[in-house]
C-alpha cells in the first residue's frame, strides 16, 4: 500500500499553545501526504498552570482561555472537542499517595519532590490522550492512528505499517517519550488506555506516576508491545 493511500486517524491532545502558529507545518507533513480524519481534544485553556506556581490549580494560573475563533479554526480541518480544565479538575478523584512502608513517594527523592501534584498533572494528561482517542468512532477503520501535542510540530514522520508503537527519539534524550506516537488501532486503543490503569500501576507495582517517561514504558512493555524508536521522526517542542 503506498503511503499516499493509507487512511490515518490522527488525534491532538493537550494545550493548545502554539498549534495555529505551526499548524502549516502539519498540513505539509502529515495533512496532505494521507487521507487523514482529524480530530482535536483540548483544554479549554492555552497552557497549564508553570512549574513554579501554587501546587493547587486554579482559574488564576491557567492560561487565556481557546478562543471562538480558535476553535473555528480547528474545525475548518477536523473535529474538535473542548473540556472545561477548572470543572474537570474540581470533580475528579485526586490522586493521594498511598501510607505503605517502602512507597515510592516515601523512598524515592524524585517522586518525593514530584510528589501528588505531578502525579495529577501525568493523570491529566493520559485523560486527555484517553479521550481524543475515543473520538474516532470507528478506529479498526483506519491504517494507521497517529498521537500528536499541539505544540510539537512534525517536520518529518515517515509512516510504516508494523506490529510495534511508533515514537521518535526523545530530543531531550530519555529513552522513551511521550510527546507523540503512532501504530496499529490495537496498539493505540491499549496505548490511550494508560489513564485507566495508572492507578492499578501504583497500587500493585509502586510505580512513581508521576514520572513522564517511566510511567508509559512500564505501561507499554507489561502489555508486550514492542516499541519501534525512529531517528527519522523529526519533531520539536514550542510551548510559546
Amino acid at each position: 500500500m503506498q503511503n499516499e493511500k493509507l487512511k490515518v486517524g490522527v488525534f491532538f491532545s493537550g494545550f493548545l499553545r502554539t498549534y495555529l502558529r505551526y499548524h502549516h507545518v502539519f498540513n505539509s507533513q502529515i495533512f496532505s501526504k494521507y487521507d487523514c480524519d482529524i480530530k482535536y481534544c483540548l483544554w479549554n485553556r492555552h497552557e497549564g498552570p508553570p512549574n513554579s506556581s501554587l501546587r493547587v490549580p486554579n482559574q488564576n494560573n491557567f492560561g487565556e482561555h481557546v478562543s471562538d475563533e480558535e476553535m473555528r479554526f480547528l474545525r475548518d480541518f477536523g473535529e474538535a472537542r473542548v473540556v472545561d480544565i477548572n470543572h474537570y479538575t474540581a470533580t475528579k478523584k485526586q490522586f493521594q499517595a498511598l501510607d505503605r512502608p517502602g512507597d515510592v513517594f516515601k523512598v524515592d527523592k524524585r517522586a518525593m519532590a514530584h510528589g501528588d501534584y505531578f502525579a495529577n498533572r501525568i493523570i491529566d494528561q493520559w485523560f486527555l490522550i484517553k479521550e481524543g482517542f475515543r473520538m474516532f468512532e470507528n478506529p479498526q477503520s483506519y491504517d494507521v492512528i497517529i498521537r500528536l501535542r499541539f505544540d510539537a510540530p512534525t517536520y518529518n514522520l515517515p509512516l510504516i505499517i508494523n506490529e510495534c508503537l511508533n515514537v521518535p527519539a526523545d530530543i531531550g534524550g530519555w529513552e522513551f517519550t511521550d510527546h507523540m506516537a503512532y501504530g496499529n488501532p490495537e496498539i493505540m486503543e491499549t496505548y490511550s488506555n494508560l489513564h485507566e490503569q495508572i492507578g492499578g500501576l501504583y497500587r500493585d507495582y509502586n510505580i512513581d506516576v508521576s514520572h513522564a517517561v517511566n510511567l508509559p514504558l512500564f505501561y507499554i512493555r507489561s502489555k508486550s508491545i514492542i516499541i519501534n524508536t525512529d531517528e527519522k521522526i523529526k519533531y520539536s517542542i514550542n510551548k510559546r
